[in-house]
């Protein structure tokens, strides 16, 4: 079979239908999303940056902004081609502050809850490019993939880790708009923290109006929290998962995060772990009905699989789930399943579904490793090229794994860093014997290029000690 060169691979994805998703393009947001740092009594000690990777062909001319601030607070890049490279710092006090933090109910503020005027965080690139988010902190540390604006979406549904850590830490999820009179229907799960403010209840359908580069953020209550959702000293929170986030105007979409301000190992396989995790969502639009899984590996040894949680996430409560043909039962708030296992699994729907593959730490784990969260992409969705971050936290960061899912009829064609069978294992996916699981480890801060004919699908992550992270490969 013909081996097509990236640049050949780059363009095809580029410039063919949006029929997959994908995660180049030349306009981003986010936001500064909630973090336990950030609480009263903590030292604002997390930093939140981006990472932007580029092709082969022209530098990248890349302007990052605040649109509240846009006329004075810019940042501009030059990047150069087939590069990672890290940006400053976003702000994180004065007068260019855009964290979504507001003061504590009892001191007059909204707990950190409601609409942000004016503080979405724009990303534009004159050519294509591929952009994370990475948020660093003491012994905390998440990171995403962030999705062009192309590939946005009008409806979403949370999906997040387990909330449990500190009473000052909370399960959450925002909404960024990029066009004015955006008006948004947010319905919440759970009890949510000072709801009384915007008078914002479970279970019912919200809606909020937000203009351009508006955020609007919501944040769990905690467990042990009064009706108004104020109060609480329960380690745990009640969690966001299932929260339907819908714009009203299909030709208005809008981006969704979920988030933990920092929490413990998800599972029920040990204790362990605390990590914060924000992460851009896909949209329902780009769902899928089969997803192959891949286990999180070991750091010290590539044969030995660590356990990992699966997050569930239906539209529609009628939706048959099935985990390797087995039919799931236990659908929680009529919204999402859970599954808890080390090995490779075959997920489907009988109707769309989404997935997340979440991280575990402490004893989960038989290695290094903290909670993460991971969307995971359809079988159907693939890619064909990508370019993954140098990490940058060399210092905490001591084993990256990349695995890359395949059809075996592209194995061949398959290639990291230009370097084709360039990996350390493949095997079978034990579910599916069209596909072939290919594994790359690094212990060294070493970007991946990714290059298929066929499309293929991945996870990328780092494993430390108190740190790690992991982000879709595209």
């Amino acid at each position: 079979m013909k081996r097509l060169t990236l640049t050949t691979c780059l363009f095809f994805l580029l410039f063919t239908a949006f029929t997959q998703q994908t995660h180049i393009g030349k306009e981003f947001w986010l936001g500064y999303g909630h973090h336990q740092f950030m609480e009263a009594g903590q030292n604002n000690s997390q930093d939140l940056y981006l990472i932007i990777t580029t092709g082969e062909g022209d530098s990248a001319n890349v302007e990052v902004t605040i649109e509240k601030h846009k006329e004075t607070w810019v940042k501009t890049y030059k990047v150069a081609p087939n590069s990672v490279f890290r940006t400053d710092n976003v702000p994180k006090s004065g007068t260019y502050d855009p964290r979504l933090l507001t003061p504590p109910i009892n001191f007059g503020g909204t707990g950190s809850v409601g609409k942000f005027n004016g503080l979405g965080i724009r990303v534009l690139s004159d050519i294509p490019i591929s952009l994370y988010s990475f948020y660093s902190g003491s012994a905390s540390t998440g990171a995403s993939l962030l999705l062009p604006v192309e590939a946005w979406g009008t409806t979403y549904f949370s999906n997040n880790t387990a909330q449990q850590y500190v009473p000052n830490a909370y399960s959450y999820m925002y909404v960024i708009a990029k066009d004015d009179s955006t008006v948004i229907d947010i319905t919440p799960t759970v009890r949510i923290r000072n709801q009384s403010f915007n008078n914002i209840k479970p279970n019912i359908a919200n809606r909020v109006t937000l203009n351009k580069g508006d955020i609007y953020q919501l944040l769990a209550a905690n467990m042990d929290s009064d009706s108004s959702g104020n109060g609480g000293t329960n380690s745990k929170g009640l969690e966001m998962t299932g929260t339907k986030i819908e714009s009203t105007d299909p030709n208005k979409k809008i981006a969704v995060f979920s988030g933990s301000s920092r929490t413990l190992n998800p599972g029920s396989c040990g204790s362990g772990g605390g990590d914060n995790d924000m992460v851009q969502l896909f949209p329902k639009e780009y769902w899928g009905l089969e997803y192959l899984t891949m286990p999180f590996l070991n750091s010290g040894n590539i044969g030995i699989k660590n356990t990992s949680t699966y997050k569930i996430v239906v539209a529609d409560s009628t939706t048959i789930v099935t985990v390797n043909d087995s039919v799931l039962t236990d659908l929680q708030k009529g919204t999402y399943y859970t599954y808890e296992t080390r090995e490779a699994l075959k997920i489907t729907g009988n109707k769309p579904i989404q997935v997340a593959q979440l991280m575990n730490g402490g004893a989960c784990n038989n290695g290094l490793g903290d909670p993460d969260n991971i969307p995971l992409t359809p079988v159907n969705s693939g890619i064909r090229y990508s370019h993954i971050f140098n990490d940058f936290e060399g210092t905490w960061i001591s084993t990256k794994y990349l695995s890359v899912l395949v059809h075996k009829d592209g194995l061949n064609t398959l290639s990291v860093n230009g370097v084709y069978n360039n990996f350390d294992s493949t095997y079978i996916h034990p579910k599916n014997n069209n596909y072939v699981v290919a594994i790359k480890k690094w212990k060294t801060s070493n970007s991946a290029k990714i290059s298929c004919e066929l499309p293929v699908t991945g996870i990328f992550y780092g494993l430390g000690s108190v740190n790690s992270y992991g982000v879709n490969i595209g």
